[in-house]
């Protein structure tokens, strides 16, 4: 019954997106090699669309309460559970208590630890990831509901693109991957362009250049305009004003298209690239923040400077002392007044210091000087900020420095000045020499939501300097105060 009901579903699908009533549909069974058709019936169209429009409601109610379900109140099933620490944090959190989970002494031992501070904390953040995930779902729904330039303005997505017919695509030799190349609808080739030395100003439209919020590294879906579907999800490799290239894991290819004709398709087609705004990140936010109310010694510490605001410890003494680090940041006559003590003040710190400046007062500069002394300690050291660019800019400076580093992330989103620090630069040939590199190397590099590369599962750090620390949210930094 489900599978004529699946069928019955289609057709409706199909009758809309044509504007044609289809009443019959073919159900094929590909194991047994069997095929029937379906007949379209007005009850089982009535007890479908009734059914959606259960789930519609259920879908809008949740969209505007966040309201957990009922535990399921059952000692012996939930002491076996790997939910039942998250589980109970988030009972009490929302007033439950003992008696609502039906859990007894299991819950009051998960859960005594926690205030009612603790619990409006959890619930406030949870709510806050909510309103943001919310938020980038509309984001998401925009690949479906618009497709013209004027959704562009959001800075997520190029609409009327085509690719570029003297080289649509090259194969990458690195990854095996396919790099097609497009333009904006009207501009000149891009070959055509960098021939006559004119790559930037090419005679058109200046209003008809690639601008957007696009990155290289960015995850993208490419979907063709005239059908509103999307053909394939890659990566932007490279980006200017004029053009956009990105790879894919295969040729594309147009649905319903034909192999002979597949080429003139592509390049007749009018295109349209759109950012993959990932709900991942939401859930390692979520993570983090349960990860805050634990039990573990490491949690409770962290807790209490972040919930409970507890002031953060310095060690005066070991400022006084004959540190070579100190030392070093004494010597250092390219540091102002105010860098050397920022300086001074992190290499005191017992629990975390934050350094505050306005753009272009130095602050990365005194990071540099700060990694330099910390290491002169013999420190290990996580670096780490919410964008690529970040991190890569840093990286840039340390390089300068010739201080050693490994830097963790995606080839393609990571500058090129520093690709050589990757591990997709080096001569790895088990995953022996990865934990030899993660050994040896004393400074990792890596964003915010990286972080949770299966790479860094065992590595613990000495040391997590976080630049551009004000443009991330609260859940993001926690599992980074957590790792050190």
């Amino acid at each position: 019954m489900e599978h004529t009901a699946q069928v019955t579903l289609y057709t409706l699908l199909m009758s809309d997106r044509y504007q044609k009533h289809i009443d019959t549909g073919l159900l094929c069974y590909l194991q047994s090699d069997q095929t029937q058709g379906v007949a379209v019936r007005r009850s089982d169209l009535v007890g479908i669309i009734m059914r959606r429009n259960e789930l519609a409601n259920d879908i809008l109610k949740a969209s505007r309460t966040q309201v957990l379900p009922p535990m399921l109140k059952s000692q012996s099933m939930c002491r076996g559970c790997r939910h039942l620490n998250v589980c109970t944090i988030y009972h009490k959190a929302h007033g439950g208590s003992s008696g609502s989970s039906g859990l007894g002494d299991l819950f009051d031992s998960n859960t005594h630890h926690l205030t009612n501070a603790h619990a409006a904390f959890l619930r406030l953040w949870d709510w806050l990831i909510d309103l943001e995930a919310k938020e980038m779902q509309l984001v998401k729904n925009e690949i479906w509901r618009s497709h013209n330039s004027k959704s562009d303005y959001a800075g997520g997505c190029l609409s009327s693109v085509v690719l570029d017919w003297k080289l649509p695509y090259s194969k990458s030799k690195k990854d095996n991957r396919f790099v097609y190349h497009f333009l904006r609808n009207g501009l000149p080739s891009l070959s055509e362009r960098t021939s006559n030395g004119d790559f930037l100003n090419a005679a058109s439209s200046p209003t008809k250049e690639v601008d957007c919020a696009l990155r290289c590294g960015d995850f993208v879906i490419l979907s063709s305009e005239s059908s509103h579907l999307p053909v394939a999800s890659g990566i932007v490799t490279d980006i200017s004003h004029s053009h956009v290239s990105v790879s894919f894991s295969k040729l594309l290819r147009l649905p319903g298209s034909s192999p002979s004709s597949e080429a003139s398709h592509l390049l007749e087609e009018i295109w349209r690239v759109d950012k993959d705004e990932f709900m991942t990140s939401f859930s390692v936010m979520r993570l983090n923040l349960v990860q805050l109310f634990l039990q573990s010694a490491q949690a409770a510490h962290v807790r209490k400077m972040i919930v409970d605001l507890e002031a953060p410890r310095f060690d005066k003494g070991r400022i006084l002392s004959q540190d070579p680090a100190i030392s070093y940041v004494l010597s250092q006559r390219n540091l102002n007044v105010d860098q050397r003590q920022a300086i001074l003040k992190i290499l005191a710190a017992k629990d975390y210091a934050l350094i505050l400046g306005m753009p272009g007062t130095g602050k990365t500069s005194t990071m540099v000087h700060a990694v330099k002394a910390l290491l002169i300690r013999g420190a290990s050291i996580l670096l780490t900020s919410y964008t690529n660019s970040a991190v890569d800019n840093l990286l840039v400076k340390l390089k300068a420095q010739n201080i050693d580093f490994l830097r963790i992330g995606r080839h393609e989103a990571v500058h090129e000045e520093v690709r050589g620090h990757c591990f997709s630069e080096m001569n790895i040939q088990s995953v022996e020499d990865i934990k030899l590199r993660l050994d040896q190397v004393k400074v990792v590099a890596v964003t915010c939501l990286g972080i949770t590369s299966p790479l860094l599962a065992n590595k613990r750090f000495d040391v997590c300097i976080m630049d551009e620390a004000g443009q991330t949210t609260l859940p993001v930094r926690i599992y980074l105060v957590m790792d050190v």
